[in-house]
């Protein structure tokens, strides 16, 4: 009689590499999203839930960006074109600023480190091409 094969070894996701979950908070928010909210608070100047135009300005020259920039940033994520950029808009934004970090640098935005939030916007504006 041949021996049963032996059973498969179990799928498991290396420590590094598995995203790190932390449990939810009791106002079902997670602690992601409340850095997303304050972040998106330092920006939103007058605290009504927008980042318009000036107020894009202004976390723009934390790193000296120009008009163009600002316009560009408003044409690729203002997708409901009201001149603003609204909550759920600044999420994609975050978004791709962690996408596109380079880590080797060390200065791009980290949403955990408040200190590089002024890094947000540092985008060439050839990243902003659709």
């Amino acid at each position: 009689e041949s021996e049963p094969a032996p059973a498969p070894a179990p799928a498991y996701v290396e420590a590094e590499t598995a995203p790190a979950l932390a449990p939810e908070p009791e106002n079902g928010t997670s602690d992601r999203e409340e850095l997303l909210k304050s972040v998106f608070q330092r920006y939103d100047l007058d605290g009504n839930g927008m980042i318009d135009k000036e107020e894009l300005r202004n976390a723009t020259l934390e790193v000296n960006a120009s008009d163009q920039l600002v316009a560009a940033i408003l044409e690729r994520f203002d997708t409901n074109n009201d001149g603003c950029i609204d909550f759920l808009e600044f999420k994609k934004i975050v978004m791709e600023a962690e996408e596109s970090r380079d880590v080797e640098k060390e200065d791009g935005f980290v949403l955990g480190d408040p200190s590089t939030w002024g890094n947000l916007f540092s985008w060439d504006e050839n990243q902003l091409e659709r």
